[in-house]
């Protein structure tokens, strides 16, 4: 019972993100929800295309809690969410090491 519940509110959840997404004032929300309910609903391809658009693009909706938030945990059992996570931390890396760059740059300068 507790399954079939789920589904129909994971496909409410979805049809009414899809409907909201292009003119919703905040779209990573409109995301995080096309991704969750996807993900419950098995829709993988579609769920990682729209958890990889806001963990490479737009940002989480809660930027604090990121890939902390509960929500994703529909997500960590799979392999596909591990490489997504090392891809990001990866250019995350790049981007703290070219910032650290430019800041050594000015205190080299002054």
């Amino acid at each position: 019972m507790r399954s079939a519940e789920a589904r129909q509110s994971a496909e409410r959840v979805v049809t009414s993100a899809q409907s909201k997404l292009s003119a919703a004032k905040s779209p990573r929300w409109m995301r995080f929800d096309l991704a969750v309910g996807n993900r419950i609903l098995e829709r993988n391809e579609a769920a990682f295309q729209y958890l990889r658009e806001l963990m490479t693009g737009t940002g989480f909706p809660d930027p604090v809690l990121a890939l902390a938030d509960p929500g994703l945990d529909v997500f960590k059992s799979n392999s596909e969410f591990q490489t997504l996570v090392d891809e990001v931390s990866q250019k995350n890396a790049e981007t703290r090491s070219q910032i650290s760059q430019i800041e050594q740059s000015f205190l080299v300068a002054k």
